[in-house]
């Protein structure tokens, strides 16, 4: 400290940088369940395993959804005609199984092209390391396994786990993404971070209604670098140094509600809604300042650093379904709030302050879902799905700018099976397989650069590093494709 403070500095530099990004997860792009993700991830109205937790965690409240209630079910015909006739009672056989643990695993391909204008010097690809081989696992567990809950009031109570994880078990891969790159925003790095998410669903009624309560996990903190004796050159060097930095975990709210209205009215029997809410969330670290002192302590810099990655919206999704005959079709609609996006203070502070550019103003967009599922056999379900997803980056925002954000209209199309077998390696309930396959479409999209437009509104503010060979115009689109297997055990 005291170096510090008798340091002799004739010059000091300010600077600010920050990692800033608008990503979604891979279970926000594409899915975090095998099930849900062959229907089109419409379920909001009809969730009721593990995966609720991510997609209605009122759904854990749902255990009997589809099955005999406990009170009329814990018993097969042949025991309950056994014991009438005088045999001796037999161990009670379960029908429903409420506790669940699923593993699974997920790989996406996207295949895009991006073809920029004649004369473009930009050096780095962005349709390259797209690939994001991800895991799922999830839990289910009866919390009358903990403590037994009044049987008037709640018909159902679980609490679960659902998370997509990388396939290298990293936790997150962090990226100096600018505003100003080409970069695909929901693909690739932007989408390799753990997904975790931790909720309580309540039944009510024979499970007629439900609610729930849970939790998305991100993590924020703030840092401390200081650097000594730097030297100016260009080979690597090591320089004296200490770094601090303190993360905590930062929970954002999720939440639900489901209503079976065949509970309610009988002549309704298979009429389901359902609703949920996500909270925006992030990961954040600001600040992040770092304390450079060059060589014989001439020069001190004091950067103003801060990572700000993986924003997620608002969400709000509600669905409504039906089933007969051994069919559900569900129809979903999810609202996301893009106009409310944050950046960190630095980014803010870059654009508007010192390039003195806008930072752009992005969409709300509605998407649109729709699943069918067919029970087959009682060992077998088929199921299709369909969603319009359009693009939340508006082209006042990439056209006639700096900026690059790199998003198109999807059609998402998608197909599965799911195959219920016997106990096998000592179960104690049978085991789903489910395998799933999903096509995104991106509708090709065109990015026009005035050139003259663009250095005439920055010449206004002094800004003498553009260089329109990087700042082309461009096309892009193409398609990714997404095969997923599940493996749940049902206790």
């Amino acid at each position: 400290m005291s170096r510090v403070l008798f340091i002799i500095r004739p010059m000091c530099l300010v600077l600010a940088f920050s990692v800033a990004a608008f990503a979604s997860s891979t279970a926000e792009t594409i899915g975090i369940s095998a099930e849900a993700v062959a229907k089109g991830n419409a379920v909001v109205s009809t969730v009721h395993d593990w995966s609720s937790a991510f997609y209605n965690t009122a759904g854990l409240g749902r255990a009997h959804y589809g099955k005999k209630g406990a009170a009329e079910g814990t018993k097969t015909m042949a025991l309950i005609k056994k014991t009438e006739e005088g045999g001796s009672a037999a161990k009670e056989e379960k029908d429903y199984y409420p506790n669940e643990i699923s593993l699974g695993v997920m790989y996406t391909h996207p295949l895009f092209e991006v073809d920029f204008a004649s004369g473009s010097n930009v050096n780095m690809d962005p349709t390259e390391d797209l690939e994001s081989p991800v895991l799922m696992v999830g839990l289910a567990i009866d919390l009358n396994l903990l403590y037994k809950l009044p049987e008037k009031i709640f018909s159902s109570a679980r609490l679960g786990v659902a998370a997509a994880l990388n396939a290298d078990f990293s936790v997150a891969e962090i990226n100096d993404v600018d505003l100003r790159s080409h970069n695909f925003l929901r693909y690739g790095h932007e989408a390799r971070k753990l997904s975790a998410f931790v909720g309580a669903g309540l039944g009510f009624m024979k499970d007629m209604f439900g609610l729930g309560l849970g939790l998305n996990a991100s993590f924020s903190g703030e840092g401390k670098v200081n650097l000594d004796n730097v030297k100016v050159q260009g080979s690597p060097q090591v320089p004296e140094g200490q770094a601090k930095m303190n993360l905590d975990l930062s929970p954002y709210a999720v939440c639900g509600f489901y209503f079976d209205f065949g509970k309610a009215v009988s002549v309704l029997e298979g009429l389901s809604l359902g609703a949920c809410y996500r909270q925006e969330s992030y990961l954040e670290i600001d600040p992040f300042p770092t304390i450079t002192s060059i060589q014989h302590g001439n020069i001190m810099m004091l950067l103003q650093l801060a990572i700000f990655d993986y924003y997620s919206p608002h969400n709000v999704s509600a669905g409504i379904s039906y089933s007969r005959w051994g069919v559900t079709l569900e129809f979903d609609m999810e609202y996301q709030m893009w106009s409310m996006y944050k950046v960190s203070s630095k980014v803010e502070d870059v654009f508007e302050n010192q390039v003195k550019v806008g930072l752009p103003d992005y969409d709300d967009i509605l998407i649109y879902k729709i699943g069918i599922s067919y029970d087959a056999l009682s060992w077998l379900s088929v199921m299709v799905g369909y969603m319009y997803q359009p693009t939340f980056v508006p082209d006042e925002a990439v056209n006639d700018t700096v900026f690059n954000m790199m998003d198109n209209d999807k059609h998402i199309a998608s197909v599965g099976a799911s195959f219920t077998v016997g106990k096998y390696f000592g179960m104690q309930g049978p085991i789903k397989l489910t395998i799933a396959y999903q096509f995104q479409y991106l509708v090709p999209r065109t990015v026009d650069k005035n050139q003259t437009k663009i250095e005439a509104s920055l010449a206004d503010y002094s800004y003498e590093n553009y260089d329109p060979t990087l700042n082309p115009g461009y096309s892009y689109g193409g398609t990714a494709h997404t095969i997923l297997f599940g493996m749940t055990f049902m206790l």
